[in-house]
């Protein structure tokens, strides 16, 4: 909330609020991204697709390289066909 609120991280919605995300972009020594935190609603899979060309004109007028996503598996399947690949794997132990 902090990221929005303070202009750092985007809200995104589709017109008829059926999805919502939020992305910020990220910057290293090797590339410049728009990283995806959160994407959610009822409409998420069917606005996929449509989402992502937004996302890569987004990406591309901000001279980002890629964009990334940190996601569950499930995810895995529905972004492959539109041009996403894996990249890491984040492992995750409480402690």
């Amino acid at each position: 909330v902090d990221k929005l609120l303070n202009e750092k991280a985007i809200l995104w919605s589709t017109n008829n609020l059926e999805l919502w995300a939020v992305t910020e972009i990220e910057e290293n020594f090797k590339e410049r991204r728009v990283l995806v935190s959160l994407v959610c609603g009822s409409g998420a899979v069917q606005f996929l697709e449509e989402f992502t060309e937004i996302l890569v004109e987004y990406g591309k007028s901000l001279n980002c390289n890629c964009i990334v996503g940190y996601c569950r598996p499930g995810w895995v399947r529905l972004l492959k066909p539109i041009g996403y690949n894996i990249d890491r794997v984040i492992l995750r132990k409480e402690v």
